[in-house]
């Protein structure tokens, strides 16, 4: 019998854009989706909150984007220049009420990064890099997702 509390929650989340601008940023899990509507100035705010309401202490929860260089990218497109020029990134900033993120990026290799919120641990990873031969809609089902894009 598996405990769900003790499982790591996994998400997949997802972001169009029109002209090179954020339009939307879509996430799903175990209970459904989101989409929200954004843009350059609250796509990252958006972000943080969806991951800072759906995290947990004390358990490192998984995102997966079919293309991460690209989604995480749009999420940081105010704010990280040039995300993936550099092999690897180690910042810290402000979240507010006095809590900071943590971004460690990993950009060769097989891409993912680890955030921080306050104590709530992310692992984003890139489906292509473990699902190479996989369409999203296979990920998705092998990832017992149930929405599909």
């Amino acid at each position: 019998m598996t405990d769900s509390n003790k499982m790591s929650p996994c998400f997949a989340f997802d972001a169009e854009t029109v002209e090179g601008d954020p339009f939307t940023v879509q996430f799903a899990g175990r209970f459904g989706a989101e989409l929200e509507l954004v843009d350059r100035h609250t796509i990252l705010p958006t972000f943080l909150r969806f991951l800072w309401t759906h995290g947990r202490k004390n358990i490192t929860s998984v995102l997966f984007a079919h293309n991460l260089q690209f989604d995480f990218g749009v999420v940081f497109i105010n704010h990280v220049e040039r995300l993936w020029k550099t092999d690897s990134v180690d910042l810290s900033f402000p979240m507010g009420d006095g809590r900071r993120v943590h971004l460690q990026l990993r950009g060769s290799g097989k891409p993912h990064v680890r955030l921080d919120l306050g104590g709530k641990r992310w692992l984003l990873l890139d489906t292509t890099s473990f699902f190479p031969r996989l369409t999203l809609e296979a990920v998705c089902d092998r990832l017992q997702l149930q929405v599909r894009k």
